[in-house]
């Protein structure tokens, strides 16, 4: 037994939602080019330094920061002085992808599709700068 279909008509959108898909479509890829183009250029602007300060606020700052799950528990290992990553100098950049890649204590590893090769060396490098490295002055010439 053959049911008959009840709508065979399709439903047809108004004019305007027809004229409006299209310019939609276009605004949207056209942000997108414009954010694909501009934003490795804003962040390679900045130098390594503000890229790896960048990087560190998007991958590693969740657990890394004040209060993050990482510091509490380095500030339970360390003296809390020196739980926040930013502030340790006794950091070494192959230290810091070591500890990412095969995870260190509580710390889980970093995969590859998580973070990029790339974008662990230039937050190692990031974190390897002393962040507040005294400044000795040169004696004065006599």
């Amino acid at each position: 037994m053959r049911f008959p279909r009840l709508n065979t008509k399709r439903p047809v959108a108004p004019p305007t939602t027809r004229l409006a898909a299209p310019v939609v479509t276009s605004l949207a890829w056209l942000c997108l080019v414009t954010a694909a183009v501009l934003a490795p250029n804003a962040l390679a602007a900045g130098g390594p330094t503000e890229r790896g300060a960048a990087l560190f606020e998007e991958k590693c700052a969740m657990c890394h920061r004040v209060m993050g799950m990482g510091t509490v528990l380095l500030t339970r290992r360390r003296e809390p002085a020196t739980a926040l990553l930013e502030k340790r100098t006794d950091l070494t950049p192959e230290f810091v992808v070591a500890a990412a890649r095969a995870g260190l204590g509580n710390m889980p590893r970093i995969s590859r599709g998580e973070v990029s090769d790339t974008d662990l060396a230039t937050i190692a490098a990031w974190l390897a700068v002393p962040a507040a490295a005294p400044t000795v002055a040169a004696p004065a010439a006599n």
